[in-house]
């Protein structure tokens, strides 16, 4: 049975999420798009909560606007198997987190473990697998209120600059798409196949 994976970039206009060197929600869309790309390859049915630079909402009211935009991206997430969200953190730090709903589910653990180990080969900290509850955030919508387990990664920091040159290189977005791909294969039991170029 084919799975479904749904891939959430975070944010969205008006809502640019962190700001710094670059803006969250365009660099966490490049590597949304790269993974699916990656999924599809392997057969995979990809849902995605938003296809533009735009939230889902057309509401006028900033706040209005997150909500039902949340809502929106909640019901999309809730037709798939597994969610995967793309963040990028700020406030001076460095390294990768993940955030979920149980830090004792083996889903999670396994898909943080892949991910944050790659980072660590590239010299980042593995900044752990965090409670969406325990979050400055207080509660995160799309990981507290979806039925399927969602993941949300914080890949690296957009006010370190060591952090946005590695996250910004396209080479590199194509590594992490391989990486989260991966990651996400494994626990949907669908072996990776590494991508090779027959051109």
């Amino acid at each position: 049975m084919t799975k479904t994976i749904v891939l959430d970039a975070g944010h969205g206009l008006p809502d640019t999420g962190a700001v710094g060197f670059v803006k969250e929600y365009i660099v966490a869309f490049q590597l949304m798009k790269k993974t699916e790309t990656v999924l599809k390859r392997h057969g995979i049915n990809v849902l995605l909560t938003r296809t533009s630079d735009n939230s889902l909402s057309t509401k006028s009211d900033v706040r209005e606007n997150k909500n039902d935009d949340l809502g929106k991206r909640i019901a999309i997430i809730n037709k798939a198997d597994l969610g995967f969200s793309f963040h990028l953190n700020a406030g001076g730090g460095t390294g990768y987190e993940s955030l979920c709903f149980n830090v004792k589910n083996d889903t999670s653990k396994q898909i943080h473990s892949d991910i944050a180990s790659y980072f660590v080969s590239k010299g980042f900290k593995d900044r752990g697998l965090k409670s969406s509850k325990d979050s400055h955030l207080g509660g995160v919508a799309i990981i507290d209120k979806s039925k399927p387990v969602v993941v949300l990664g914080e890949f690296l920091f957009v006010d370190t600059k060591a952090d946005t040159d590695f996250i910004t290189a396209e080479a590199n977005q194509n590594e992490v798409a391989e990486v989260v791909a991966k990651a996400l294969l494994k626990v949907v039991g669908v072996v990776y196949k590494p991508f090779t170029n027959t051109k």
